[in-house]
C-alpha cells in the first residue's frame, strides 16, 4: 500500500472498482472499460481482440486470450495482467488502457492494487 491507501477501509468492488470500469469514453473523470471491454460497449475491441471481457466480477476473473492466468494476482498485484494493462507495463501487450483515453490516475490504479491485497473480494455478478 502506498500513502494514497486507506488501511482502515476495505475496498468494495461493486462500490469503488465497477464504477471505474463503468465510466463511458468522455467521462470527465476519465474514461473506464466499458466501450471496448463490454459486451454493450459501443467498439467492443477489447473483447473482439483480446477475448477480455471485464461486463461483471465472473468474466474479469477468466481473463483474456493473454491474461487468462494473470489477470488478478493477490499475491502480486503489480504483476496482475489487470494493473499491467492500466499502467502499460505487461510485457505480452504492453498499450496502457483505457488505449484512446487518458490514464488512469495513479489513485485509482491503487485502488485496483489494494482490492487485490484484500483478496480481489467480490460476487461473480458485479
Amino acid at each position: 500500500m502506498n500513502a494514497d491507501s486507506d488501511p482502515t477501509t476495505m475496498v468494495n468492488f461493486r462500490t469503488d472498482i465497477r464504477p471505474l470500469m463503468n465510466r463511458g469514453p468522455y467521462s470527465p473523470s476519465g474514461a473506464g472499460c466499458s466501450t471496448c471491454h463490454y459486451p454493450t460497449g459501443t467498439q467492443k475491441l477489447g473483447i473482439t481482440q483480446s477475448g477480455l471481457d471485464l461486463s461483471t466480477l465472473g468474466k474479469l476473473r477468466q481473463g483474456g486470450k493473454t491474461t487468462s492466468d494473470y489477470i488478478i494476482d493477490t499475491d502480486e498485484p503489480c504483476g496482475s495482467g489487470l494493473v499491467m494493462k492500466l499502467m502499460g507495463t505487461d510485457p505480452l501487450a504492453p498499450t496502457r488502457m483505457p488505449k484512446l483515453a487518458a490514464p488512469w490516475k495513479p489513485s485509482e490504479i491503487q485502488l485496483v492494487i489494494d482490492w487485490m491485497i484484500e483478496g480481489a473480494n467480490g460476487s461473480d455478478d458485479e
